[in-house]
Parts: C-alpha cells; structure tokens; sequence
C-alpha cells in the first residue's frame, strides 16, 4: 500500500479501505501543515509499544 502524500492538497481516499489493506504497526498516509494522518494495525488483545493504558 502507498498512499503517501505530502501535497498541501489533501488525499481522496477510502479510508477504511487504505486501514484495512495496512500491513505494518504504523503508516503515514498523508501530512499536512497541522495534520499527520496515520493508519495502525495492531492485533487484537495486544498492546501498543509505549501506550500506557
């Protein structure tokens, strides 16, 4: 998957879609001036490294 996209214009994408299709802990899909989209796939019942819960 690559979606990244560092334009001051935004990304049209199907979100669910680009979530779905994440292979890795953390991708950056798009960055803005204010804004850093980033889709996570993270097992169930497992935890994030460095969250505190």
């Amino acid at each position: 998957m690559h979606h990244y996209n560092s334009c001051p214009e935004p990304l049209v994408l199907n979100i669910e879609e680009a979530t779905l299709e994440n292979k890795t802990f953390r991708t950056m899909i798009w960055t803005g001036h204010y804004l850093q989209l980033t889709v996570m796939s993270i097992p169930v019942c497992e935890t994030t490294p460095g969250v505190i819960s």
